[in-house]
């Protein structure tokens, strides 16, 4: 039998690591030249900067969700994995993902959808790839200031196993701040804080509980994660390994705190971003 808990944690690990790979704007032609656009030395080099940006970055949170999602024209694929914290499975498992985007989130707003395998070991004679999965969707707008809203429910569609799983609800918001004050040396810090129920719930007797965590990015290839799950304290890395190639590697620890005499797992994943 497998730990339920484990593989809800997987799902959302695998989940994190596609949403880690979210494509950026690369490069762009411009028709006047920079001298006549009336820009400074050292905005026209920040404004080059940005136009040539990476098309990959790396994650801003390890198992909560985030404001910012997938919009149209954008798919992202994942796989992960995780220790287990039950003796009478396996050491490891993983899990597969693909997400999709529609609408669009700078304009209006965008829905990620997000299809789940949840374990991808062959645990019997029986079994079988994808005979237990959830879908989780998203409904996210984008904000002024480098921010994000977010609406979403996790593990509905349940099917095998996650048939007796229970799905989540929650309202993430996601604001980057810039803590430099050089426009051609950003460093980013991300914030984010939500409000969920099922998976996010601190105890059962609790209608809803609040997650969040932040995110150093000291340079574009690599960011520093904190987590709080409503449930654990995470804690992990992201690296975004090519600058052309919308990769991303996300790796850390799961229940540093050891909650509810639970030993600390590790947990880590691999997501892909790209668009048509």
């Amino acid at each position: 039998m497998r730990s339920l808990h484990s593989t809800t944690l997987r799902s959302a690990f695998v989940a994190c690591g596609v949403l880690a790979g979210t494509l950026i704007s690369g490069a762009a032609s411009a028709a006047a030249s920079l001298a006549d656009l009336g820009l400074s030395e050292a905005q026209a080099e920040a404004l080059l900067q940005r136009l040539n940006a990476p098309k990959s970055s790396p994650g801003i949170a390890f198992g909560s969700p985030v404001g910012f999602g997938l919009s149209w024209g954008q798919i992202g694929i994942g796989i992960g994995g995780a220790t287990s914290d039950n003796p009478n499975v396996d050491d490891y498992d993983g899990s597969a993902a693909v997400s999709f985007g529609l609408g669009n989130a700078k304009k209006w707003v965008g829905l990620e959808a997000n299809v789940n395998i949840i374990s991808l070991n062959d645990n019997g004679p029986n079994s079988s790839f994808g005979e237990d999965g959830s879908v989780n969707l998203k409904l996210h707008t984008t904000l002024p200031g480098q921010a994000a809203f977010a609406v979403g429910v996790q593990n509905i569609g349940r099917w095998g196993a996650a048939e007796v799983t229970s799905s989540s609800v929650y309202a993430a918001v996601t604001k980057i701040f810039n803590l430099s004050s050089d426009p051609l040396s950003p460093l980013p810090l991300s914030v984010n804080l939500g409000v969920g129920d099922g998976r996010f719930q601190n105890n059962a007797r609790d209608g809803a509980s609040v997650f969040g965590g932040i995110a150093i990015i000291p340079h574009e290839k690599f960011s520093i994660i904190t987590d709080w799950t409503g449930q654990d304290l995470n804690a992990g890395v992201s690296i975004a390994p090519f600058r052309n190639y919308a990769l991303t590697v996300t790796l850390g620890a799961v229940n540093l705190v050891e909650r509810l005499s639970r030993p600390t797992e590790f947990a880590g994943g691999i997501g892909y971003s790209f668009k048509f």
